[in-house]
């Protein structure tokens, strides 16, 4: 990305650059750290639409858990969007970890689910981008935008989101 040489690739290659160029150029229009997330928050919540007939049926494919799936496919599921998200915030230098926990499901069951934490001015933050993605039950995308879970605290994720790694301790911001 940085060099801009594109001369070695080709097809799905081209296409993730393109796509990453496109999320990433979006971000560097700013200079805070918090507007550049915060694009790229958005660029994959209007771009990338939830592998939902895959997940359904059980048949999701390794694309949909990876970057290459909301760059090249533009079509994941919680892996991909939180691979992404922490791809885009290593090349913005901006201090990021994934995390991995459990969602509710139903009354008393839960599944694996994927997402982010960002450190902006010293503090951090957790970031959904999948919970962001607004698609109704029956898989379709609204093309919305929400900022359910963007920037949140702890308290605010632990509603429904159940983890072990939490964010550091605040100071007194």
């Amino acid at each position: 990305y940085r060099t801009k040489d594109t001369s070695a690739l080709k097809g799905d290659e081209l296409t993730f650059y393109n796509n990453l160029k496109q999320a990433l150029d979006n971000a560097y229009k700013y200079k805070e750290q918090w507007y550049q997330e915060k694009e790229i928050h958005d660029w994959i919540v209007l771009n990338v639409s939830y592998d939902h007939d895959n997940y359904v049926k059980w048949t999701i494919p390794d694309i949909s858990y990876s970057a290459e799936g909301v760059f090249i496919n533009k079509k994941a599921v919680c892996d991909g969007y939180s691979k992404a998200f922490m791809l885009c915030m290593d090349i913005l230098g901006i201090e990021n970890k994934r995390v991995i926990g459990r969602v509710p499901t139903g009354e008393e069951t839960s599944e694996l689910h994927a997402w982010n934490m960002v450190k902006l001015e010293g503090e951090w933050y957790q970031i959904d981008c999948t919970f962001d993605d607004p698609v109704t039950s029956d898989g379709r995308d609204t093309g919305e935008l929400h900022y359910n879970y963007f920037n949140v605290t702890d308290t605010m994720m632990q509603r429904n989101h159940t983890y072990t790694v939490t964010t550091p301790k605040k100071k007194k911001k």
